[in-house]
């Protein structure tokens, strides 16, 4: 069984874990992230988040969330790589759409916004990920701005 104490540390582990990860979904670097916290807990996890990026980059490592974070950001300011990639790609289908999150909306539009030769398929009734960052909306947005 687990004492007060280390399950106090485990809850503030799982807090910053959790606030690290919708920051990165939301492209919240974390040179940023300290002008985005709005309390002494997340103060802390904006530290903990550079620390933490830090420590990813000596040891030539990523998580979960820079596989898509790091790819949005390297083509939001390469232009070079961007166009390379649109080359690339010319057709592109994205299934539950609707559980998309900020990162993953940012790196379809940034890859198809020439072409528009895309289909995405959701509903945003059905969206079960808003835990993880998921924005249903992504789907309204997106049709707004491809709309022909």
């Amino acid at each position: 069984m687990m004492n007060k104490d280390a399950q106090v540390d485990a809850e503030q582990i799982n807090a910053v874990q959790s606030k690290i990860s919708t920051w990165k979904n939301d492209l919240v670097l974390p040179s940023d992230a300290l002008s985005f916290a709005s309390d002494d807990d997340e103060h802390f996890a904006a530290r903990v988040y550079e620390a933490y990026v830090r420590h990813l980059k000596a040891y030539n490592a990523v998580d979960f969330d820079d596989l898509i974070l790091l790819p949005v950001v390297l083509l939001q300011n390469d232009t070079e790589a961007l166009e390379r990639w649109r080359r690339k790609i010319h057709y592109m289908l994205v299934d539950e759409y609707q559980d998309t999150n900020v990162s993953q909306y940012l790196l379809v539009k940034l890859l198809m916004a020439e072409r528009s030769t895309f289909t995405v398929v959701g509903d945003d009734d059905q969206s079960i990920y808003a835990w993880r960052g998921a924005r249903p909306e992504n789907l309204i947005t997106l049709g707004k701005i491809f709309r022909a």
